[in-house]
């Protein structure tokens, strides 16, 4: 499959082209289109199965997306039984009924829209511009037709269309939009005092045995994370650049040929008065002269050239700063003004120089002679250059011949390690998120977990993880997550524990407080005073005072509106651990009248694209009631 690849491209470049591709491929679900096995279907929806491989391939994409997104924090027993499988199992055949419906209701895509998306592909360009050539050749290299992919791209296209059209048809009516702004913009008023879990905390009491059945029923929390050693190889172009050996002939060589870096060119700094002239006028023309002859032998007999300048200068560029032109090295001006400046002496003022701009009269201020380096001041710099060009070409080699032999021998880093004369290392252990080390490459700790090497044990593809530096990766060790021992963890479980207590008892305090308001033994301004707190009165509470925490929010706005002047009174929770007790003394909806514009259209939006979604649902649901699915649950 590489070959193809492998005649026309460097190892490195494979390697990278290939990763590309991992991308869309795995996007589109290109597996769908390679034949299946008659006998090895795990479902079949109406006419078309979904086979074994198939069912696989795509399980194990979504268990990989699922693992970068979570990190360490990935759970491997999310995928584990039975449900897991069947559920996503069931997202498949979701997607086969919508395109088997996308086919049967005309729903196509032209194919100037089809290469216009496989000719934005990055993949298969070259220059920024697709490159046919290389489009036919990396498929071929990935054991995939062009009409294979393009048909995974064109049944991706049919799906969205559809999607996008069951989505379209939805929409918000006026009373729909009315109802959710007043409700959104609703404001209440409110009492309360907070109950804090804080001051229960010295009466609270924890025992081991309390402890020990928190223990076995949350041991899922208490796991130390997954691990891998990984050996690898790893080829970086700056080890090899002590190896070279470069004699003074070659340096001398390279300083001959690149003499023109180490030498600064000669520099006039300079002024000058500019006249304009009309070359249409002749008579104009010589005036000009004439007075550039003037301002000439006026500077000469002492007059300050830059007041003259400021004075008659027509460079709306340097007549200001009196004609300074500052630093002017060969190749910045026009050819008669250079000549004139470089055949001058130091402060010297010309007689006037005529180009297309006009005459001008120069002054040369000074010279910075041109300058350079000798050999033996970059004879260094030039070795250093010299070394890393040496090693470069040996890195090359060295990178090509372990790509080609870790994809021939995907089982082993040694064969190739001994044909290129580096070692086999080893790593550390280190978990998803990485390590020290070669781990601390994020490239690295990615290809690590990834199930060609965790699940299957090949060797990773080659990694590019620094300019000059590839390293491949092959599992050494997997060291699955554990629990960790009770006495290990016994002072978090303690702390878990003795906060959950703490609440608990805010919360029977919070509740004690409600009775006796309920029964009129006392108010709330006198609780909140038994209890050392300050009532808090918010009239206009809305959902947006975040600062009172979202479980607060979330609570007074699930209250029941209360009766005309008839004060309801509530426990809720101010936070994962304190309490409030609560008056809430009255409620005013939303104005949909004085609503701006663009709240409203948002408002649209939101509901129409909540109703698209249950209608997509709703949709699928028809479509399974009406075909014939078949699951072969033991394949699953």
């Amino acid at each position: 499959m590489l070959q193809a690849i492998r005649d026309r491209v460097s190892g490195i470049v494979a390697g990278i082209i290939l990763g590309l591709l991992a991308i869309p491929f795995a996007l589109v679900g290109i597996q769908n289109y390679f034949t299946p096995d008659p006998g090895n279907v795990v479902a079949t929806v109406g006419e078309e199965d979904i086979s074994v491989t198939e069912y696989q391939q795509s399980f194990n994409q979504q268990r990989r997306r699922v693992q970068q997104f979570m990190g360490d924090n990935f759970n491997p027993s999310l995928f584990e039984g039975e449900i897991p499988r069947r559920e996503h199992l069931e997202s498949m055949i979701d997607q086969k009924l919508l395109h088997q419906y996308a086919v049967a209701n005309g729903i196509d895509v032209p194919a100037q829209e089809l290469a216009e998306l496989i000719a934005s592909m990055p993949t298969f360009q070259v220059g920024g511009q697709f490159d046919g050539d290389q489009y036919s050749r990396l498929l071929s290299a990935s054991g995939v037709s062009v009409a294979q992919f393009e048909e995974s791209q064109r049944t991706n296209l049919r799906l969205n269309r559809l999607l996008n059209g069951v989505g379209a048809s939805s929409f918000a009516t006026a009373e729909e939009t009315n109802q959710t702004i007043k409700l959104q913009d609703e404001k209440r008023s409110v009492e309360f005092f907070p109950i804090n879990a804080q001051q229960f905390r010295d009466s609270v009491s924890i025992t081991d045995e309390e402890m020990r059945e928190y223990y076995d029923a949350n041991t899922n929390s208490f796991m130390t994370p997954e691990q891998v050693v990984i050996d690898y190889l790893e080829v970086n172009a700056t080890d090899y650049e002590s190896n070279v050996d470069i004699s003074e002939q070659t340096l001398l060589d390279r300083y001959e040929q690149q003499k023109g870096r180490f030498v600064t060119p000669e520099r006039r700094l300079t002024s000058h008065i500019l006249l304009n002239v009309d070359a249409s006028d002749d008579s104009a023309d010589a005036k000009a002269l004439e007075l550039a002859q003037s301002l000439s032998q006026r500077a000469r007999d002492g007059e300050a050239f830059e007041d003259l300048a400021k004075e008659f200068s027509e460079d709306p560029g340097s007549s200001e700063t009196g004609g300074d032109l500052g630093w002017v090295e060969t190749g910045v001006m026009v050819a008669p003004f250079e000549e004139a400046l470089f055949a001058m002496d130091s402060g010297a003022i010309s007689e006037p120089i005529k180009t297309s701009f006009g005459y001008h009269v120069i002054w040369l201020r000074e010279i910075d002679e041109s300058h350079g380096q000798e050999f033996a001041e970059v004879q260094e710099e030039l070795r250093r250059e010299e070394a890393q060009e040496q090693s470069r070409r040996v890195y090359d080699d060295v990178v090509r011949r372990v790509t080609e032999i870790t994809y021939e021998d995907t089982g082993s880093l040694q064969r190739a390690a001994d044909e290129v004369g580096i070692e086999v290392k080893t790593s550390p252990a280190f978990g998803r998120t990485g390590g020290a080390g070669i781990a601390s490459f994020p490239d690295v700790a990615k290809a690590s977990f990834d199930d060609l090497v965790l699940a299957d044990g090949l060797n990773s593809d080659p990694l590019q993880v620094e300019p000059d530096h590839v390293v491949v990766v092959r599992l050494n060790e997997h060291l699955p997550s554990t629990a960790r021992p009770f006495e290990e963890v016994s002072e978090e479980i303690r702390a878990i524990l003795l906060q959950q207590k703490s609440s608990e008892a805010a919360q029977a305090a919070a509740d004690a407080y409600l009775s006796r308001i309920e029964s009129g033994e006392i108010d709330l301004a006198a609780a909140a005073s038994e209890d050392e707190q300050e009532v808090t009165k918010m009239e206009q509470m809305s959902r947006r005072d975040f600062q009172l925490g979202l479980p607060f929010i979330e609570a007074v706005f699930a209250l029941p509106v209360p009766e005309a002047g008839q004060p309801t009174f509530h426990v809720a929770k101010r936070n994962n651990q304190d309490w409030a007790v609560l008056g809430l003394f009255g409620v005013t909806e939303g104005d949909p009248a004085a609503a701006q514009e663009a709240t409203k259209q948002q408002v649209e939006r939101e509901i129409a694209t909540y109703f698209s979604g249950a209608e997509q649902e709703h949709l699928i649901s028809l479509l399974r009631a009406k075909t014939t699915i078949t699951i072969y649950e033991d394949r699953l």
